[in-house]
């Protein structure tokens, strides 16, 4: 396991090495955009301090995202590319010690300038891109009780399973774009009524509008949005080497309804959408998903992934939008749940302590 700063992950040939070690997920459930230098190149771009760790065993880089909350600094390595084959052999095996060796990274005492990206972070989310075993689901899938973490706290050394992470998505939809599109009657119904409407898809290379729907969305819904210059930047990145696309919806000359999708033909990802309050009576998101769903298949795609289905919670903030995903077909994927390993424990015990708190006033969990 190693360290890569920001400019050593630039050097020549690396690009083509990362890509490389992905080929073999590429045709797989396992895969994610979110796996890709391109994804490196705009995380790099968009919080500077965040890192690689390269996996020289399997050949895998890890990103670290690093991120800033009012308990200190965190990583957050989300979409962790596994060795399937090994995974599958032993799954429990094979996640404990990939995250050992992600803590031992960064808690090994060296006098590489490299090991001081970790000294600001106190702790990471590590979330693996892998399926969830059946015959470990109870161990790798579930929710855990607080109880069970308490227990890990002072039994445990690295690896900590968390319920702290609501926000993770690791559920999703997939759908089969190689297959005929099997969506809900209210989808249907709806898109038939935006044809008549007059309701048109349309694709574009400026996110500005996009930007301007989705700060519409979180006043709306009250939460906070990264910010315009994190759209541009991810969709600047990932557009040039053709990782990310946007489409709109317009209606009567005007931009109603907006969303960005990244990834490639094998797959890609509904990462992020808004509407204009005053046309919601129209429901155009239905009629941009099922327009682009039957676009993509058109243009020879193969999984497109809506993008993550949260908690069954009514409570739940994202409940409505999980809600909705259902009616577009597909099948729901688990996938394992997030792990944390601590780099300075007693942070990341006030941080769990906290998100645990709040998420349960919140009425996130069952």
């Amino acid at each position: 396991m190693q360290i890569l700063s920001n400019k050593a992950s630039l050097k020549i040939g690396i690009e083509e090495k990362w890509e490389n070690s992905l080929r073999k997920l590429r045709s797989t459930l396992y895969y994610s955009p979110l796996q890709l230098f391109a994804w490196y190149k705009f995380i790099q771009l968009t919080f500077p301090e965040s890192f690689v760790i390269y996996d020289d065993e399997y050949d895998f880089y890890y990103i670290v995202q690093v991120l800033k909350t009012r308990l200190g600094y965190y990583g957050w390595i989300r979409h962790a590319p596994v060795n399937v084959r090994q995974f599958n052999k032993a799954p429990i095996e094979y996640i404990s010690s990939r995250i050992n060796l992600i803590h031992k990274a960064c808690t090994v005492k060296s006098s590489s300038k490299y090991s001081m990206l970790c000294k600001r972070i106190s702790w990471i989310n590590v979330q693996f891109r892998a399926l969830c075993p059946r015959e470990y689901r109870h161990i790798l899938c579930r929710t855990p009780r607080f109880t069970d973490v308490v227990t890990s706290i002072f039994t445990a050394k690295n690896i900590f399973y968390s319920m702290a992470h609501e926000y993770d998505f690791e559920r999703t939809i997939i759908v089969d774009l190689t297959t005929n599109l099997d969506v809900s009657s209210t989808t249907k119904r709806y898109y038939k009524k935006g044809l008549k409407k007059g309701l048109k898809l349309i694709e574009s290379s400026d996110p500005n509008p996009l930007y301007n729907l989705l700060l519409q969305t979180a006043r709306r819904k009250g939460y906070s949005e990264w910010g315009k210059s994190y759209l541009i930047n991810k969709y600047k990145t990932l557009s040039a080497r053709n990782n990310a696309r946007i489409f709109y919806v317009k209606y009567k000359n005007r931009v109603i309804y907006g969303a960005i999708y990244i990834g490639d033909k094998n797959y890609i990802v509904y990462d992020h959408g808004g509407g204009d309050s005053n046309f919601l009576y129209l429901n155009p998101a239905y009629f941009l998903h099922f327009s682009v769903m039957q676009k993509l298949k058109e243009q020879g795609y193969k999984f497109f992934d809506l993008g993550g289905i949260g908690s069954e919670s009514p409570k739940h903030p994202l409940f409505k939008n999980s809600r909705i995903k259902y009616r577009f077909g597909g099948q729901v994927y688990q996938y394992i749940h997030t792990w944390d390993t601590p780099i300075k424990r007693l942070s990341w015990i006030k941080y769990y302590i906290y998100t645990y708190a709040r998420n349960k006033r919140l009425g996130w969990y069952n």
